[in-house]
């Protein structure tokens, strides 16, 4: 491998994300295990060096196309598995997991499909940092069991249920969006 390709791939910003789809791992350990120190800490890490890789890039200027893509792969694989490990645990919506895959393929592939960068979309930004929120507090009712409370069902019913409206809104707007630049 060559020293340009093997910097590309490997810097230290990709390596921090990388880092979060290696604490699933033990964060899927947690879930299962029901051991709520192991879960917090790994979704604490994770949350951390995703805020911090991409301003570590900027700080040292290797900002490229791959590294978004690195980035966002990450994010996705992260709030996907941990969603439909959360579903299979009946605290998330069983739906969410599929549409996460299914927004960040067409966003990863609307860009590759016209030869650019993929856009990155408002509302795209925003449930990115939402999926987050909502694996965090399905997480917290999982281990500090809350589930059983109808408060604590209708708080993660009803934000897994605007996650998934603004999930397919996305998709709709991206969809349509990429149809106009074809034509």
């Amino acid at each position: 491998m060559s020293t340009s390709l093997a910097k590309h791939w490997f810097s230290t910003p990709n390596l921090i994300s990388y880092s979060r789809v290696v604490l699933l791992l033990p964060l899927g350990y947690g879930i299962f295990a029901q051991a709520p120190v192991v879960s917090f800490v790994c979704f604490s890490l994770i949350v951390i060096s995703d805020i911090y890789d991409g301003k570590l890039a900027r700080r040292a200027e290797i900002l490229n196309p791959n590294g978004t893509r690195i980035d966002h792969s990450a994010d996705a694989i992260v709030v996907g598995t941990t969603s439909a490990i959360l579903a299979h645990q009946h605290v998330a919506l069983p739906i969410l997991p599929v549409l996460i895959a299914l927004a960040f393929l067409q966003y990863i592939f609307d860009g590759s499909n016209f030869g650019r960068e993929p856009r990155a979309s408002k509302l795209g930004k925003i449930n990115g940092i939402a999926y987050y929120g909502y694996c965090a507090i399905c997480l917290i009712s999982f281990h500090v069991n809350f589930s059983n409370t109808l408060i604590e069902n209708f708080v993660i019913t009803s934000c897994g249920w605007i996650l998934v409206a603004t999930t397919c809104a996305s998709i709709y707007f991206r969809l349509r969006q990429s149809y106009s630049i074809i034509e």
